[in-house]
């Protein structure tokens, strides 16, 4: 008798497991974040046998699916026009609320307070990251306070990396003093460029102000590819709002390009400038991968 117990029990179980989700635990608010901010807004309502509701967004915006720029023109309200649940997934159509040819398919999978979003129609051979969603308070709204000139990333952060000031702090204090032991400095900078090359790896580093820091520490380095990497970093320092940073992009971009070490050496925080220079790249650890300079050469 125990073995027919132990059976039965165990095919529950595994039937349990093998049905997904339930379509119930789509209902509710769904949002997705940069940093604090909301840029996606999906509500879902039970309509039917399946559901209803609305996909709202700023009304203008760059992205690759990754990183997101340029949101303006107030926020616009999609409607979610036909659902399908199959399999624990849930199936949506979305119509473009300013013209009803326009629709969007995609498959949505709930995992506990988390859903990710996916194009429905994409070919089996791309990879397309998916857009990550949280559960949130019903009346959860599009943030209106976006920074113009600025590129955001999913998991960015308004707050400074403390770690990062401590490594840029250390950087200037041993370049100040009468009396500076320069082949001490230089060994200590490698220290410090390997300390924040694991803070890139491990996605720490959010903001405009932090990867301006890490150009400083950078172009303190003893070849051309710290320079061309601090010029790129300080390039994704001014995408993220930091105007002071251009004064390092330049500097790192001319010694990187053709200048001897001993040109910027001693460089410091510099005089702020006011100006914005979109650019894209590949660094390890900075969100989206997304920018560069128009650098060439090996």
């Amino acid at each position: 008798m125990r073995r027919y117990v132990l059976a039965a029990a165990f095919w529950m179980a595994a039937a349990s497991v093998g049905r997904g989700a339930d379509l119930n635990e789509f209902i509710g608010t769904w949002v997705l974040r940069l940093g604090q901010r909301n840029l996606f807004v999906l509500t879902l309502r039970a309509q039917g046998e399946g559901v209803g509701g609305s996909f709202e967004r700023p009304a203008h915006f760059s992205s690759n699916n990754s990183i997101f720029s340029g949101m303006r023109g107030g926020v616009r309200r999609d409607s979610v026009v036909r659902s399908r649940f199959a399999d624990g997934v849930l199936h949506l159509t979305i119509r473009n609320a300013n013209d009803a040819t326009d629709e969007d398919s995609y498959t949505m999978a709930v995992k506990g307070d988390r859903a990710e979003l996916n194009f429905d129609d994409v070919p089996a051979a791309t990879v397309v990251e998916p857009l990550v969603f949280e559960r949130a308070p019903g009346g959860a709204a599009v943030a209106a306070d976006w920074e113009p000139n600025r590129v955001d990333a999913p998991g960015d952060s308004d707050t400074p990396s403390t770690a990062m000031k401590a490594i840029f702090d250390e950087d200037q204090r041993v370049r100040t003093g009468q009396h500076i032991d320069w082949p001490a400095v230089s060994r200590t900078d490698a220290e410090r460029r390997a300390e924040t090359r694991k803070l890139l790896a491990g996605g720490a580093l959010h903001t405009g102000k932090d990867y301006e820091e890490v150009a400083f520490v950078f172009q303190h380095g003893g070849s051309r590819q710290d320079y061309l990497l601090a010029h790129t970093l300080a390039m994704v320092a001014v995408s993220k709002g930091d105007a002071g940073a251009i004064w390092i992009a330049a500097a790192t971009l001319d010694a990187g390009a053709a200048r001897p070490r001993t040109r910027i050496r001693c460089a410091a925080a510099a005089p702020r400038g006011a100006s914005t220079i979109g650019a894209r790249g590949a660094v390890e650890g900075v969100p989206g991968a997304a920018l560069s300079s128009e650098a060439t050469g090996p």
